[in-house]
């Protein structure tokens, strides 16, 4: 390309000093000079022509292209570090549900606390079994008590505790029975001019009576029987009842103060009776006493 533009240029400047040279004022020339400067109008024309085909229109040195990547999003990829379960020291249970720690093993020891679901406690020590486990209480700074292991998880090494033989369960204490009876009047009763009161005794305790007294008070006269028997009969007038030989808990009973009578009629007088039932015969043993006013 350069030598085209370079012959083209020389080519140029020998037409222009051509013309330069051409003879003035010569008329008889002038037609051929004319025609000359003709021919070399046309042929500067050419060359110009062929120049202008020869040099593109921009002249200017093309550039490279850089093509630019398109811009990466860097894709970040996460380690996790691995996690770690922290094990605790010792031996520990773990609570599946509501569980008593008392100051014993088992039932008859009283509660010191209650430990709730899902809570763990430290055990200190064991029973030779290895179902109870004396453990810190959870609700003192500086109490322990024994906490069966049924409903709890255990975690650690029991063998690594100290075994503790087992506090003595207490003795039960066998409860006294209740002694307890009911008294009402329920009439009188006469046979051959003697007058007899009759009494309902309930038994209301736990203790069966054995034997009776019972102590009449007329306050009318100022005059007092007494009746006692280690069996429980009423009467009819002259005929004896039913005998019972002891009153159990629940079980009821008439008796009527033979002997115990009086020989007058007690009729509008004013009684105080008063009733001591024995837990042993011949008035011995537990006693209870009950008295009431009556007027028949």
């Amino acid at each position: 390309m350069k030598k085209i533009m370079l012959l083209a240029v020389t080519l140029l400047m020998v037409f222009a000093l051509a013309a330069c040279n051409l003879p003035i004022g010569q008329t008889g020339n002038n037609e051929s000079a004319v025609q000359t400067q003709v021919a070399l109008n046309v042929a500067l024309t050419q060359v110009a022509g062929t120049i202008t085909a020869l040099v593109p229109a921009d002249t200017q040195t093309p550039q490279p292209t850089v093509e630019i990547p398109p811009t990466l999003t860097p894709t970040i990829t996460l380690t996790l570090e691995p996690s770690f379960t922290a094990t605790l020291a010792g031996v520990w249970l773990t609570l599946q549900e509501n569980t008593n720690c008392r100051i014993g093993q088992g039932e008859p020891f009283n509660i010191v606390t209650t430990v709730k679901e899902g809570n763990m406690v430290e055990a200190v020590a064991r029973n030779p079994n290895n179902d109870y486990f004396y453990i810190k209480n959870p609700n003192s700074a500086s109490g322990f008590c024994w906490m069966w292991g049924r409903f709890a998880t255990l975690t650690g090494n029991i063998t690594s505790l100290p075994v503790f033989t087992p506090m003595p369960t207490p003795t039960q204490a066998t409860p006294t029975p209740a002694a307890d009876f009911d008294v009402s009047f329920n009439g009188m009763t006469t046979c051959g001019g003697d007058y007899a009161v009759t009494v309902k005794i309930s038994n209301v305790g736990t203790l069966t009576w054995q034997s009776i007294r019972i102590v009449l008070k007329d306050r009318t006269t100022d005059t007092t029987r007494e009746h006692t028997a280690d069996v429980f009969k009423a009467y009819s007038g002259c005929d004896a009842g039913v005998s019972q030989d002891d009153l159990t808990p629940g079980e009821s009973g008439l008796v009527t103060t033979v002997p115990g009578y009086f020989n007058y009629n007690l009729n509008g007088h004013d009684l105080k009776i008063t009733v001591t039932l024995y837990s042993k015969n011949g008035l011995s043993g537990t006693s209870v006493s009950k008295s009431f006013n009556v007027t028949p």
